[in-house]
């Protein structure tokens, strides 16, 4: 299945990030194929009938390469193409850096009784606004504000493995996504779900395990753990971002929701929100809250 809006998110995130690479002056925006090993008959045929389909024409073909040395072969490859990796740990301090020189950014822990609602604008430690905007991740679920989105969060687990044999140059997929690191022979594999343990910082025996049997399953030479990672994602249950203005306050907004697909979706809502803001164009539904509240509030 075609990721929601594509076609349209894909370019746009391509562009913002590439410029954002040269304003900032660093390398954070890796363009990578993934590469998707199949075993059963019917996974290859249902990629082959996929990649003649025109809606997928641009994204999907056979790999026709050798595959990366350390990897192991499947009954079929296939390739994703005009994938790319964000790698967070580069781009999120160097922006923070950059927002701190501007005068853009205060580092503070906002507690929402210092909030000051008043007729014409917002007050909080001295800064007045016209309005307040929470982008407050997994927090979104427990915010006042917004008290009936259908948050539906999860946990994701990962790893970062080190292998000095494996240095493949695209992602791998087999059950679990294999993904290159900045740091040499460094790789990300991920992600675990879990709807029940959303214990904040931890990682389990469990999902180590499974996650080691899946790397195992696509890398044929050893390999160490090299850090255990976790987080919890902004899932919701209708898999579509959470945008728009409070029922309780209309000067305060949300920018949430966004999931698993936050660096492929955020650009192109970041400046469909702005527009939406500065008054040139409404929400689209399937995003706006005014609409969604209507139709999955909490269970």
């Amino acid at each position: 299945m075609k990721s929601w809006l594509a076609d349209t998110v894909l370019p746009f995130a391509t562009r913002t990030y590439t410029q954002l690479e040269k304003e900032l002056q660093i390398s954070f925006f890796q363009p990578l194929p993934f590469l998707c090993l199949y075993e059963k008959t019917e996974e290859k045929n249902d990629f082959l009938i996929k990649s003649g389909d025109a809606a997928y024409r641009a994204y999907l073909q056979e790999w026709k390469e050798p595959l990366p040395v350390g990897v192991r072969a499947g009954n079929f490859a296939g390739k994703i193409m005009q994938s790319a990796c964000v790698h967070p740990s580069i781009l999120l301090p160097a922006y923070r850096r950059f927002l701190q020189q501007k005068g853009y950014l205060t580092e503070d822990i906002v507690n929402k009784e210092e909030i000051e609602i008043g007729k014409n604008d917002i007050r909080w430690k001295g800064c007045r606004a016209r309005a307040l905007i929470f982008c407050d991740g997994h927090w979104g679920a427990e915010n006042p504000f917004f008290p009936d989105l259908p948050f539906l969060l999860s946990k994701g687990e990962a790893l970062l493995l080190r292998n000095e044999a494996f240095s493949a140059a695209c992602f791998v997929k087999k059950g679990a996504t294999l993904c290159p690191q900045p740091q040499r022979h460094t790789f990300w594999i991920g992600s675990t779900y879990s709807w029940n343990d959303l214990e904040r910082g931890t990682c389990s025996e469990t999902a180590r395990a499974e996650l080691l049997a899946k790397a195992a399953a696509m890398i044929d030479t050893p390999f160490e753990i090299y850090q255990a990672v976790s987080g919890i994602r902004p899932t919701v249950r209708h898999r579509r971002p959470l945008i728009g203005r409070s029922d309780w306050c209309d000067k305060v907004y949300i920018f949430n929701g966004f999931g698993t697909k936050a660096f492929m979706l955020a650009p192109y809502f970041a400046a469909h929100f702005t527009a939406y803001l500065q008054g040139k164009n409404p929400l689209d539904a399937a995003i706006d809250i005014a609409c969604i509240s209507q139709n999955f509030g909490k269970p």
